[in-house]
C-alpha cells in the first residue's frame, strides 16, 4: 500500500493528499516502513484523512499516533480551509457507538466549511445525508466488494458502492482503496489511488 501511494506521488506529484479512512490496522506489517514511507510524501498542500472503521478498532489513540508520525492531519469532525479549498472530515459511525467522538454531527461540521471555496468532505462510509452542503465527497470502506460473492453484498448495502456519482448537486467518488479487508486477494476489484484534477471554472472541460 505505501510503495503504491509513494510511485503514485512521484509519478503526478499532487498538491495534497486525501485519505478517505482505515490508513492503517493493528496487523500492518513493517510499520515502520510504512511510517517512513509516508512521512516522506510532502504535497504542498499537506496531507488530511478522516476516520475509518478499522481507526477505532485499532484504538483510535494509536490510530492518531500514526497519522501524527506518518504526517497526516487527522480532520475528526474538523474543517481545515486551504487556498481554494475547505476540507471536512467526519468521523466513522463506529467512532459513535463507541463513544469515541465528539458528538458533533456531519450537518454540524459541514457547516463549518467556507461558502467561498470548493468544499470537500471526507466520509469513510459511502452515504450520502447533507444534501448540497459540499461539492465533492469523497469515500471508501466497501472496496467495492474484492471479490465475488461479496462484491453482491456491498452492492446491496451500499447504494453508492464503488466508482462516481451524481446526487443532488454534489458529486460522490467511492475509491477500491489500496489494501484488502478479510483475505488478502482481490478479484476483478483492483487496487486503486484516485487522481483528482480540480480545475477553475472557465478552464473546466465543457
Amino acid at each position: 500500500m505505501a510503495r503504491q501511494i509513494e510511485d503514485v506521488y512521484h509519478r503526478y506529484k499532487p498538491d495534497i493528499i486525501l485519505s478517505t479512512g482505515d490508513l492503517l490496522d493493528r496487523g500492518i506489517k513493517d510499520r515502520k516502513q510504512v511510517v517512513r514511507i509516508l512521512s516522506s510524501l510532502n504535497p504542498p498542500l499537506g496531507k488530511f484523512g478522516c476516520t475509518g472503521n478499522h481507526e477505532f478498532i485499532s484504538d483510535i489513540k494509536y490510530s492518531e499516533k500514526f497519522h501524527r508520525e506518518t504526517g497526516f492531519t487527522l480532520l475528526r469532525n474538523e474543517v481545515v480551509n486551504l487556498k481554494g479549498i475547505s476540507i471536512a472530515g467526519v468521523d466513522d459511525p463506529l467512532g459513535v457507538r463507541l463513544k469515541r467522538t465528539n458528538g458533533k454531527s456531519e450537518l454540524d461540521v459541514v457547516k463549518q466549511m467556507s461558502a467561498l471555496k470548493y468544499r470537500i468532505l471526507l466520509k469513510h462510509q459511502p452515504r450520502f445525508e447533507t444534501s448540497n452542503a459540499f461539492h465533492l465527497q469523497l469515500s471508501g470502506h466497501t472496496h467495492g466488494g474484492q471479490f465475488f460473492p461479496f462484491t453482491l453484498f456491498t452492492r446491496l448495502i451500499f447504494k453508492y458502492n464503488l466508482g462516481k456519482y451524481f446526487v443532488q448537486g454534489s458529486t460522490i467518488i467511492v475509491g477500491a482503496g489500496t489494501g484488502t479487508w478479510g483475505p488478502y486477494m482481490r478479484v476483478g476489484i483492483p487496487p486503486e489511488i484516485i487522481i483528482i484534477d480540480l480545475l477553475p471554472e472557465k478552464e473546466a472541460p465543457k
